[in-house]
């Protein structure tokens, strides 16, 4: 959408002075009924049998209030044609404005007009007789200025009518070109096409909005732009108009005021529902306290086809119950060029809409705004992929531009979804990553992200499920944050009831987060059907947790938490293509923790579940992280990954690589349980540097029923396992079960006590040891000990 400049200057034609042919007797005036009969755009003064519309709206004003302006055209009036006949009013120049109060101005009274009776699934099959043209007007003019209190106008096609930057009192200020311009308070907009011709298919733009809401003098605001039933719904479509690069036509323009509602209009479609009739913008809110949609389909709105965004909002409002870039049955595709909604605000509150088949990205988020209940990227049913950010535009040499996600928080503060069933959003099937969360402290809960409705087919975002980079890959660029910085401070998922996601299907990986730091992933299914039980595979990774470098400036993601130590915190991290979970030390990224996870199958779950990677990765010079823990619940289940359980290291040259791994049931797993790269090769006994400075493993010394003897690294904390032997296990674990922890001596000595029962005769048994943390080293892990059978 190209730049505007908003603000108008009202061109208000002064009331002409009327001969009227008749008075009404008496001190109280009662309401009148007055009969527009001829096309022609005459004006005082006003007689009975050639009575126009000019003199109808200056007879109106001189009563004050109360009057109806009906139409009763003969046939044969020169500009009527057609069958049903269609009489078109042409004013030479603007019409008066219409300043009486209660005033309603009826193109539904004259004959052969018939209202819209159809829901609105179905589309508009009002018959409209009275078109009110801009051709003649000239520049400047509006087809009706609306300044009086609770009028209505209704029953009428307004086309044409053209805007002016030399017009008015300030130069370079756009005049006129709105087919109704609202001026007051409380006025009713029903049952109109406003930009198209009587036949709802034909566009005849008015330049720069079918409605418009902008304080002139007074108050406004509490504007009804449609309405609950059928007969309310408007046709606002057609409005575009181009000049000198810079494109003007919004199907509604709210300005000024607070409390306008718009419900149950098609707007940028035609009469049908089925087809584009495009507006430049569909609809702008600038003034707050606005709301858009009925809160159900039935009375919310159609608004696509739009050449730039279906919505833009510049103040706190409402967004509700609509169908954004799709036709009216919410099944097909009705492309809006640029964003499906573009808030600017803080306080926009985005509920149960369908967002899809938008050329850009779903959602633009301002930072504060609110999320809820919402179909993005899918039909109205939730089992058909329409995508957003898909568009040619979006897309330059294989590169998202102009931004492709289905949300994307440019600002801090937003709330996605939430614990409530109706609270979630279903997010999938656009071209970039599902949520791009490029700000902090946002909120992401309840939501389903690359999958259909029922969570068990993959309807996968075309980047990430939740991404946070902002480098030019992830096109995020409009939000015009720093690069090589993601988000920060956001909560994915939660440890209450209905706080998890289900993040699966994604051809990328489930969350990825760059440059991003002090977030909490925790409570979510990444990788599996909605109900846990099959693998819904990510593309990439589960989790990634990475840097990025522009020009040799490099950021890392640091003090990240994947999970908890309660059973609720704990995420389900399961069938990707890749990793479980993959931290990367790029940018100096330190200090993050997995914990309390499932990462590939459950203990008791099919193998299907495992990721075809590793289960863990740290490398690239990552420091102080940890998988796992010593407290209760810290530990990870890391089961049935087709690589190693946890790989330690990109190669034998990365000494950067300080990791912890403790208390974790790792098993069944493809290669090596804990593995000190390079992959595959037994480290136990290697000299740093390297991964860990290849931390020498435990030798087990003895082992019977009631206890654990052996040797290690000085004041080393030594964990003795339960082994689990596994295909790529070469005889070193893997472990199973946590038998016992006990720290080695200064001289490395060691004795793990057990208790009775808790390890058989002929078992197996293997052990890790874990340096101590200091001021200048983290701590860091050895692979697992050399496996000895109990006696």
């Amino acid at each position: 959408m190209t730049g505007h400049p908003w603000r108008r200057v009202s061109v208000v034609t002064a009331a002409l002075a009327a001969t009227w042919l008749v008075a009404l007797p008496g001190a109280a005036r009662a309401s009148a009924t007055l009969v527009v009969n001829t096309t022609a755009d005459l004006s005082a003064p006003c007689r009975a049998s050639a009575f126009s519309l000019r003199c109808a709206i200056t007879k109106a004003n001189a009563d004050g209030s109360g009057d109806t302006i009906n139409f009763h055209i003969p046939v044969g009036t020169p500009g009527c044609t057609g069958t049903p006949a269609v009489c078109t009013i042409q004013p030479r120049r603007a019409l008066p404005a219409l300043r009486a109060s209660s005033t309603v101005i009826d193109g539904g009274s004259q004959p052969g007009a018939t209202p819209d009776t159809l829901p609105i699934g179905n589309g508009d099959n009002a018959v409209i007789t009275v078109r009110l043209d801009g051709a003649l007007a000239g520049k400047g003019a509006d087809g009706i200025d609306v300044t009086g209190a609770h009028d209505t106008v209704k029953g009428l096609s307004v086309t044409g009518f053209k805007l002016c930057f030399v017009c008015g009192p300030v130069p370079g200020q756009q005049t006129g070109g709105a087919g109704l311009s609202l001026r007051g308070v409380g006025d009713v907009v029903a049952g109109n096409m406003i930009g198209a011709e009587p036949d709802g298919r034909t566009p005849v733009p008015n330049q720069f909005t079918a409605v418009e809401v902008v304080a002139a003098n007074g108050p406004v605001g509490s504007e009804v732009i449609g309405g609950s039933n059928p007969a309310a719904t408007n046709l606002l479509s057609g409005n575009k108009s181009c000049m000198n690069g810079d494109c003007e036509g919004f199907g509604i323009d709210v300005e000024s005021g607070a409390g306008t509602l718009i419900e149950r209009n098609l707007i940028g479609t035609t009469a049908s529902g089925q087809a584009k009739l495009a507006n430049t913008t569909g609809v702008v809110l600038l003034s707050a306290g606005n709301r858009l949609g009925g809160g159900t389909f039935a009375a919310g709105n159609i608004i696509s086809g739009s050449f730039g965004d279906a919505v833009l909002l510049g103040a706190p409002g409402t967004v509700t119950g609509n169908l954004i870039g799709t036709n009216a049955t919410g099944k097909a595709a009705l492309l809006n060029r640029s964003h499906g909604i573009d808030a600017q605000s803080a306080g926009v509150v985005i509920r149960n809409n369908v967002i899809s088949a938008n050329g850009d990205t779903g959602v633009v988020l301002f930072g504060g705004d609110t999320v809820q209940g919402n179909k993005i990227g899918t039909d109205v049913t939730g089992r058909v992929p329409l995508g957003n950010g898909l568009h040619p535009s979006a897309i330059f040499l294989g590169q998202p531009i102009n931004g492709t996600d289905g949300v994307v928080t440019c600002g801090d503060g937003n709330t996605i979804g939430g614990p409530s069933p109706a609270a979630g959003n279903l997010i999938s099937a656009s071209g970039g990553d599902g949520i791009s969360l490029v700000s902090s402290h946002n909120t992401v809960q309840g939501n389903t992200v690359g999958t259909d409705a029922t969570g068990t087919v993959a309807f996968g975002n075309l980047i990430d499920g939740i991404g946070s980079r902002s480098d030019n890959l992830k096109g995020s660029g409009f939000c015009q944050q720093a690069l090589n910085t993601g988000g920060s401070d956001n909560l994915i998922g939660g440890t209450a009831t209905g706080d998890g996601n289900l993040i699966s299907g994604n051809a990328g990986d489930g969350v990825d987060l760059v440059a991003s730091n002090r977030n909490v992933i925790a409570g979510n299914r990444i990788g599996t059907n909605g109900a846990g039980t099959g693998a819904l595979g990510n593309g990439g990774d589960g989790v990634f947790l990475g840097g990025v470098c522009d020009e040799g400036n490099c950021a890392g993601s640091s003090n990240n938490t994947i999970g908890g130590s309660t059973p609720a915190a704990g995420n389900m991290i399961s069938g990707q293509a890749g990793d479980g979970v993959h931290i990367d030390g790029l940018g100096a990224g330190i200090s993050n923790v997995a914990e309390g996870n499932t990462i590939g199958a459950p203990r008791s779950g099919p193998a299907a579940l495992g990721n075809h990677g590793a289960g863990v990765v740290v490398g690239d010079s990552a420091a102080g992280d940890t998988i796992g823990g010593t407290g209760s619940g810290a530990g990870n289940i890391i089961d049935a990954n087709g690589g190693p359980g946890v790989l330690i290291g990109t190669s034998a040259a990365d000494s950067g690589t300080h990791t912890a791994v403790q208390g974790n049931l790792i098993q069944k797993n493809g290669g090596l349980g804990i593995d000190l790269a390079p992959s595959g090769t037994i480290n136990c006994a290697s000299s740093p540097p390297g991964p860990n400075d290849y931390t020498g493993c435990p030798v087990i010394a003895t082992a019977t029923t009631t206890k654990v003897t052996g040797h290690a690294c000085a004041n080393c904390l030594v964990e003795v396992y339960l082994a689990a032997a596994g295909p790529g296990d070469q005889g070193h674990g893997e472990g199973a079960a946590l038998l016992a922890t006990t720290t080695a001596a200064a001289n490395g000595t060691w004795t793990a006590a057990l208790s009775p029962g808790q390890l058989s005769a002929g078992a197996v048994v293997t052990a890790t040891a874990t340096t101590p943390a200091s001021f200048q080293n983290a701590a860091e892990s050895s692979e697992f000990s050399r496996n000895v059978t109990a006696t």
